[in-house]
């Protein structure tokens, strides 16, 4: 019921405060695996068997994704796009926060 336009979306609960101020811990993030994301949009991959949600940003030769909370700056991923594989295992439709 959270997003009608999308039959393959599914809900990830953020675990971290990785970007925050724009989703917290707990809140829910609606994700549409089957589409390709843009610059900017928040995405959710599966690094070393953990769903982490970062921003995407896409140049010619790499992909970065970056939290965008600072204190989580460590654990931005660079990846070199000719070379390197990293899993978007889908894109951010809708953010429901979840603080009473």
């Amino acid at each position: 019921h959270l997003c009608k336009d999308d039959a393959d979306a599914f809900v990830v609960i953020a675990a971290d405060e990785a970007m925050a101020p724009l989703i917290g811990r707990g809140d829910w993030v609606v994700l549409s695996p089957a589409t390709e994301p843009q610059n900017g949009q928040v995405v959710a991959i599966n690094d070393r068997n953990q769903i982490q949600l970062r921003s995407y940003l896409a140049t010619p030769d790499m992909l970065s994704l970056i939290p965008l909370n600072p204190a989580f700056a460590a654990k931005s991923l660079m990846v070199d796009r000719r070379h390197g594989k990293i899993e978007i295992i889908g894109r951010a439709l809708r953010i429901v926060n979840r603080t009473l």
